[in-house]
């Protein structure tokens, strides 16, 4: 017997944080609004969104319908600008409405202010040029997510983004951003108050110091800041100590399950730079040193379970290794693991678990393990259910996923993508005996089409598991 059930849920326009952001809505469309309309509908949209910030008050929210827009922003006070709408209004969806802002090379794209608590997302951030922060100038407890940062150029600090207070920056991609001193991001702290900023699940590549410019990594933090460092890839820029640089800083640094390969020289350098802990996490492949402590004992950070190649400097170990962590193809930027990488299963047996059920891996991205059956049956007794291959695997439009039961079963599905992140969740319920057909329409929760890449497929039968890999295409 063979079942087809489709995977469809409404679509939300607003992510769960933007209630906060529900005061009055503007709407902003290049393609078909006026700076002359009040802006309170989509069909009487503004046309910039300049005018639109104009209009607001603490707490006012504006939407971004795709399109380029040259401007330079100052957002003076708490405003959620939403990036992603279709021309004309429609579902929110930035991987495929890209929502462009060009600073036309005459200053910081975005800029925040210091008192505001901001959020940014769905949109690509280009064209800055300025001393400091070329793409993004952030102050406050400003929130930048889902955000392309690249074309971007500072003269000092910050070609992609300069972070100060706390800023969070998640989901993003920073590459292919100039600084005479940290091309891709600027973490600075202050003398005499500790807050703390939170950089997560970005990647961040590509960025490059000229051969002129001053000392440090493509990432520089300094002064006095507390720091979550969560999974983040950091790879392949070019900076005279490579991929990040902390000095002169106290507060606690929290690295876990990043990865650090390929920048020039260095991967984490430290100088006066305390209360650093890298956990669950892989720096490897640079030319000079992995870790550079440069000042004898005095960062002496505590190192757990991770890969780690060339370290200089007083430091605390504790269940690491150093080993070729055999990434699939660094060389065209695939920093997965193989299925013969010594990371894999060899984090923190104490950290949550990776979506296949097993010991977290090293590094950004979890290798879920080949799918099996995994309860062992009794000899000469069947499995209780048995998933097979996806198909077409890769897929554009949609994938179908072969279930079969020995015998009724509660079945619950699940889908990550590479970086462990569940885009999708299932209850499918009480399934009969036999094989059951499931399609998955390449949209997430809520409705939108996910991005090109790997995703994992988490099939749970009862108390037993299966998971299996598809790979979504344009």
């Amino acid at each position: 017997m063979r079942r087809l059930l489709f995977w469809s849920l409404c679509a939300a326009i607003l992510l769960s944080t933007q209630v906060l952001y529900c005061q009055t809505v503007y709407f902003v469309d290049i393609n078909s609004g006026d700076d002359q309309n009040p802006g309170t509908s989509w069909d009487a949209a503004k046309a910039s969104i300049s005018a639109a910030l104009a209009l607001t008050s603490d707490g006012d929210s504006i939407y971004v319908a795709e399109g380029t827009y040259g401007e330079n922003l100052v957002l003076p006070r708490r405003v959620a600008l939403l990036g992603g709408f279709p021309t004309g209004g429609g579902p929110r969806d930035p991987q495929n409405h890209a929502t462009v802002i060009d600073g036309q090379n005459s200053g910081s794209v975005i800029k925040t202010n210091p008192l505001s608590n901001d959020l940014v997302d769905g949109f690509t951030v280009t064209g800055g040029e300025a001393e400091q922060g070329g793409g993004v100038y952030a102050l406050g407890s400003s929130i930048f997510r889902n955000l392309l940062i690249t074309g971007n150029n500072a003269s000092q600090l910050g070609g992609g983004i300069f972070c100060g207070q706390e800023v969070t920056v998640e989901n993003c991609t920073i590459e292919n951003n100039t600084a005479t001193a940290a091309p891709a991001m600027a973490l600075v702290g202050e003398a005499s108050v500790m807050f703390t900023m939170t950089i997560r699940h970005n990647v961040i590549r590509h960025n490059v110091m000229p051969e002129t410019g001053q000392s440090g990594g493509a990432i520089i933090g300094t002064l006095h800041f507390m720091l979550d460092f969560d999974r983040n890839l950091v790879v392949d820029n070019i900076a005279s100590d490579g991929g990040m640089f902390i000095e002169d800083s106290f507060g606690e640094k929290r690295f876990d399950h990043n990865t650090f390969a390929n920048n020039t020289k260095r991967g984490l350098t430290l100088k006066n730079a305390f209360t650093v802990t890298v956990s669950n996490s892989i720096i490897y492949g640079h030319a000079d040193f992995d870790i550079d402590i440069q000042d004898g004992d005095l960062s002496n950070p505590t190192i757990r379970y991770s890969d780690l190649g060339l370290i200089k400097g007083l430091h605390q170990r504790e269940q690491s290794i150093s080993i070729n962590p055999q990434f699939t193809d660094p060389a065209n930027g695939d920093y997965t693991l193989m299925a013969t990488s010594p990371c894999i299963d060899r984090g923190d047996p104490q950290a949550p678990l990776d979506p296949d059920g097993t010991i977290t891996d090293m590094g950004v991205f979890p290798y879920l393990q080949s799918p099996v059956n995994v309860e062992t049956p009794a000899a000469g007794q069947p499995s209780t259910f048995a998933l097979a291959p996806l198909y077409p695997n890769p897929f554009s439009r949609r994938s179908t996923l072969v279930i079969t039961l020995q015998k009724p079963e509660q079945v619950k599905l699940a889908i990550y993508d590479i970086l462990g992140r569940r885009v999708r969740q299932i209850s499918v319920g009480t399934m009969g005996e036999g094989s059951h057909a499931l399609i998955w329409d390449g949209r997430d929760d809520r409705g939108r089409k996910v991005v090109s890449g790997i995703y994992y497929v988490v099939a749970r039968v009862g108390q037993k598991q299966a998971v299996r890999k598809v790979v979504k295409t344009p």
